[in-house]
């Protein structure tokens, strides 16, 4: 059982992580090109560390080097429409829209894989599916959405399938590249992807906006965010390498509660919060199904 623990503190990590995000394009960078450019920038220190332990580049495939600096600018690419997709609606339902990764990971299996599908696999799916949809329900009075509306939903859903994406050219590479290699040159895609990002969105990015209102914040959450996204990393690497996968993947799906917790806890700190979050009994009523359902349907598909 060596895997659990790095496992829940992964999870627990990335459950911070959204709400931070939340946190920052809500009240911070308001503009979501604003963070995703400074977010990209502070990747420069991460690559750092890892060329310093690395001792510089190594003499890697340019095949595989293109793989690996691909796979950052999709993960770059998926931020975008992840952060628009949490600034229109709650951390913990965008973590449940997030739990859709598995099915795309599935999907890629069968398409370059030649995987088999299960009819546990196909009631899996159509259980997240609807889990996921079933937070987008209309009203019973009128034909119009919830304040989840299905915007998050199709947002996250080129997230995910951009993220699923990444992770398949990453394992394309697992036995030819070591593991610090691989961290460097997606980096390097990340900040690739940042320089022109920068240069072609240059009339809506304004760096120093952030950094007027609170520099102190501003510069702690990037930093921050980005040493627990390394060491996130770091745990699930750890996880993976000495437990089974269909565990890890299905024990991370209960990530919804851990943010809705998370949630809670914060309502109870500052009672001001909970109208933010939109807590209240209505809203639980909806949200609780729906993690279940995406917990049993990930459960089922691994």
């Amino acid at each position: 059982m060596a895997w659990l623990l790095p496992t829940l503190c992964a999870i627990l990590i990335y459950s911070t992580i959204q709400l931070v995000d939340k946190f920052a394009l809500d009240k911070i960078f308001q503009n979501e090109n604003n963070w995703l450019f400074l977010a990209g920038l502070f990747g420069i220190f991460p690559l750092s560390g890892a060329l310093y332990t690395n001792g510089g580049f190594s003499e890697i495939s340019m095949v595989h080097a293109s793989i690996l600096i691909l796979s950052g600018i999709l993960q770059m690419v998926s931020y975008k429409s992840y952060a628009i997709a949490i600034k229109e609606t709650s951390a913990d339902i965008v973590s449940t829209f997030f739990q859709m990764m598995p099915v795309y990971a599935l999907i890629f299996s069968l398409l370059f894989l030649d995987d088999v599908m299960t009819a546990f696999n196909i009631v899996g799916i159509l259980i997240i599916c609807l889990s996921a949809l079933y937070l987008c329900k209309p009203t019973k009075k009128k034909f119009s959405f919830t304040r989840v509306s299905l915007k998050p939903f199709l947002l996250m859903q080129i997230t995910c399938v951009l993220l699923a994406s990444s992770g398949f050219l990453i394992d394309s590479t697992t036995s030819h590249v070591s593991h610090l290699d691989a961290v460097i040159y997606i980096y390097l895609g990340m900040l690739i992807f940042t320089a022109f990002f920068g240069l072609y969105c240059k009339k809506s990015i304004n760096i120093t906006r952030p950094f007027k209102n609170s520099a102190f914040i501003t510069f702690i959450i990037l930093a921050s965010v980005e040493i627990a996204e390394s060491l996130s990393a770091i745990l699930s690497f750890e996880a993976y390498s000495h437990g089974p996968y269909s565990a890890i993947v299905t024990l991370s799906a209960i990530e919804p509660f851990i943010v809705l917790l998370l949630m809670l806890t914060l309502c109870h700190f500052f009672p001001h919060y909970k109208k933010d979050a939109n807590l209240n009994i209505k809203s639980l009523s909806l949200k609780v199904p729906a993690f279940i359902g995406v917990l049993v349907g990930v459960g089922l598909i691994v």
